[in-house]
């Protein structure tokens, strides 16, 4: 009998998704780290370090509204707010591409997060530009990373960081045209500014000689204010304007899925097989009149193995 009850309750634990808590430290005047990428059903957990009074508030708009979907004091005596992204809270709080801008009131606008929510995390990002393992592979070129722990690229003009994500369905099987195939947004970039996916074979350093090879923390370069990521037979997939708000896809066309390329990323004639690997990477202008004065800067790079 006690093997039949531990038989059923192992069995009963096969495909549940467990849920996470992602946090988010509030330090001098910034959300650490600012962009985060979570899935449905996963907690995220502010915490107050530093700064004075700080608030949690949903939207873009400097003081909450009846639709606001969260919104609380963050201070020494109440140092902790937490928000659950379960279902029944996005059924009640809709927003688009399941896309949260936040912000602190008293520091609006320079103290603002984002929160992607997803239903399941397509691909493994790498290479961000948060100073990787902090013993120089890889910093940003010129004193620009982002806080350490943030997922995407180095901080550009905006004061922001560029975040790449997937979702979607990387099966090579799909016909074009499908809702659920692959496709990318960015969060982060310049306002306006023009954004280029690209791909590449692997992640750089490539070179046996870099002692930072074998981490996949990015190279500098001399053209861009971030790192290059994505290298080797590089491919581009297509150039997209960024909103007023920085971001592609989320009102806007993404990359891939019905926003195009019209065959696709991921379906079927797309140009990739089952069991390859890509590392997908966004190069977008920048001011060339502020950060390392080079015009261009770069998301983290999202690697993506593509499958029957």
């Amino acid at each position: 009998m006690k093997a039949l009850v531990a038989l059923l309750a192992s069995l009963s634990m096969i495909g549940t998704a467990t849920a996470d808590t992602i946090d988010v430290q509030l330090i001098n005047f910034s959300f650490v780290p600012a962009n985060i990428t979570i899935e449905v059903g996963d907690t995220v957990r502010w915490t107050f370090v530093s700064g004075g009074g700080h608030t949690v508030h949903e939207g873009l708009s400097q003081f909450p509204t009846p639709t606001t979907a969260f919104g609380a004091s963050v201070e020494p005596l109440f140092p902790i707010f937490e928000v659950t992204f379960d279902a029944a809270f996005l059924a009640t709080f809709p927003r688009t591409g399941d896309f949260y801008d936040y912000h602190c009131i008293p520091h609006f606008p320079g103290m603002s997060g984002t929160i992607q929510v997803t239903d399941n995390t397509t691909g493994i990002s790498f290479c961000s530009g948060d100073g990787g393992d902090q013993m120089g592979c890889t910093n940003c070129p010129c004193s620009n990373n982002a806080p350490q722990g943030t997922v995407g690229g180095c901080v550009n003009s905006a004061s922001t960081s560029a975040q790449l994500v997937a979702s979607g369905n990387a099966s090579v099987s799909l016909l074009p045209g499908m809702s659920s195939d692959l496709r990318f947004q960015l969060h982060g970039a310049p306002p306006a500014a023009l954004c280029v996916l690209t791909s590449g074979d692997a992640l750089a350093p490539t070179n046996p000689g870099n002692s930072c090879t074998g981490q996949d923390s990015g190279l500098q370069s001399s053209l861009f204010d971030g790192l290059r990521c994505a290298v080797m037979n590089v491919r581009r997939h297509g150039g997209r304007p960024a909103t007023a708000s920085g971001d592609v896809g989320v009102t806007t066309n993404p990359w891939g899925g019905e926003g195009g390329p019209n065959a696709g990323i991921a379906v079927a004639f797309g140009g990739f097989a089952s069991g390859q690997t890509r590392y997908f990477q966004v190069t977008n202008r920048d001011n060339s009149a502020l950060g390392c004065m080079r015009g261009l800067n770069t998301s983290q790079a999202i690697e993506i193995t593509f499958t029957p």
